[in-house]
């Protein structure tokens, strides 16, 4: 198993979906995706719901 040394908790600084997938783009680069099924509140979300602008505050 592999360790990685965190330095800071890592912080979304945008989020979107497309096609029913969620993906968030953390502040050091990295983008996560998953799929809106994953979750329950989530997988009962309407599409239009899911597709609305989701700005992040700083």
């Amino acid at each position: 198993m592999n360790t990685t040394d965190i330095l800071a908790e890592p912080m979304a600084i945008k989020v979107w979906t497309e096609n029913r997938l969620i993906y968030l783009e953390l502040a050091d680069q990295r983008i996560i995706g998953f799929p809106a099924n994953r979750f329950k509140i989530l997988k009962e979300a309407p599409d239009e719901l899911l597709n609305r602008d989701h700005a992040l505050e700083k």
